[in-house]
């Protein structure tokens, strides 16, 4: 086993590739006190303790018996895909494209765990390389290793996620499905999600609507070329289970005509449009249909979940014109003084400014090191305490699909920049 004291430091040329394989193809270690944890105190919140006395056994594979560790155990599992890089070829971070993710979400993770062992909580950490394939992910996920880990990182996509279920439900082992919003499995009670799925973004798009705006109607308008349904069907069903009266209309709209929602606009209200589209044309449309008939009609327009990106491609002061809203699993107010620290942190051991990837890897780190460290023997029951990070904010609630992250943030263009909304 390799023990790795100190943090992962930049480095050129072939020294950083060897650097890279032996911190990653085998343990880590992580003991030392590094960068100060977020000042922000979590809330702890009951929560009740996973019942596993119904499982079904998906998979062929016979029940270990995990031992007892005197140090929690987390496994970490990344596509860093290792076996396809040549060591005596890489000069730089470029030459690793297609581990990119892997390693910047690690460099954060590590950054994370670091920063919960500076409290004094020991945490065994042990990364293992997924490659980027299924026949892989289970073959680690059956090895002594990881089924003795008192907690599973991983893997990424969605296809290995439906893999590696099926092992840890029947071993009884929490694993956390790190960077996906989508539900790909049911039924495991052990699944643990940070990034909320759409259903819980519909919800909560649902509830600021009628809490804040107390809404009568709204337009909802679906984009013919695609939309999510599940997000549609969500949405309307919380509408009508948190209000009674609130009306939605539908409209599906073909080739960004938006003429035919003038029927149901109203003059001297506010009229709700919640519209269900990614599409970068689509929205471009819709906006210049709304601020041509802002003259005569209030609009306050709810977008899609996930539209920040989208947001900046059409261009901030366009989107706040329009007055649109939008949740998110994640937002980062870099100017943020509890935030300021973790960038120049950051920047200072790996030379570079940490992107989405590693600032949710923090999060992620730091948070369930600190609460694996503190609460090894009633995890499950400590799961649902609150966290309010660098990235993400996480109320961990239980489910019949596992643990679901249910805070969502709603943002909003203000003054050229993207806000949270209080």
């Amino acid at each position: 086993m390799t023990s790795v004291q100190n943090r992962l430091q930049p480095l050129n040329g072939n020294r950083f590739s060897r650097l890279l394989l032996l911190a990653l193809a085998f343990f880590v270690v992580s003991c030392s006190k590094k960068v100060s944890a977020p000042t922000k105190s979590p809330v702890v919140k009951s929560e009740t303790k996973v019942d596993s006395s119904s499982f079904e056994d998906k998979t062929k594979t016979a029940a270990m018996k995990r031992k007892s560790n005197p140090v929690p155990v987390i496994s970490l599992l990344l596509p860093f895909n290792l076996n396809n890089i040549d060591v005596e070829s890489v000069n730089n971070k470029k030459d690793l494209q297609n581990s990119s993710i892997a390693l910047d979400f690690y460099q954060g993770f590590r950054m994370g765990v670091d920063s919960a062992t500076k409290a004094g909580s020991k945490i065994k950490l042990q990364v293992f390389d997924t490659r980027d394939d299924a026949s892989e992910v289970r073959r680690l996920a059956q090895s002594p290793a990881v089924v003795n880990s008192n907690l599973v990182i991983g893997p990424v996509y969605p296809s290995e996620i439906s893999v590696i279920s099926p092992i840890t439900k029947e071993n009884e082992q929490f694993f956390v499905s790190p960077l996906s919003p989508k539900v790909t499995i049911s039924n495991n009670p052990f699944l643990i999600m940070p990034n909320s799925p759409l259903d819980v973004h519909a919800k909560r798009e649902a509830e600021f609507i009628i809490e804040k705006f107390e809404a009568k109607r709204i337009v909802l308008i679906k984009d013919s070329a695609g939309f999510d349904s599940k997000f549609v069907d969500s949405f309307k069903k919380e509408v009508d289970e948190l209000s009674v009266g609130v009306g939605v209309s539908e409209f599906r709209i073909g080739s960004n005509n938006f003429s035919g929602i003038r029927s149901v606009l109203v003059k001297g209200a506010n009229n709700i449009l919640v519209i269900a589209s990614s599409n970068k044309s689509f929205w471009l449309d819709l906006i210049k249909f709304v601020n041509a008939n802002s003259s005569n009609y209030q609009f306050t327009l709810f977008a899609y979940p996930g539209f920040d990106k989208l947001a900046t491609s059409i261009g901030l002061s366009t989107v706040e014109k329009a007055n649109v809203y939008f949740t998110s699993s994640f937002h980062v107010d870099k100017h943020d003084p509890a935030n300021v620290g973790f960038f120049e942190k950051y920047k200072s051991i790996y030379a570079a400014d940490a992107n989405e990837y590693a600032i949710k890897g923090f999060d992620i780190g730091f948070y369930f090191a600190r609460l694996l460290g503190t609460n090894k023997n009633n995890f499950a029951q400590n799961v649902g305490k609150f966290y309010s990070g660098v990235h993400n904010n996480f109320q961990f609630v239980k489910t019949p699909n596992g643990y679901l992250n249910q805070s969502l943030k709603i943002l909003k263009v203000q003054n050229g920049h993207i806000t949270e909304q209080r």
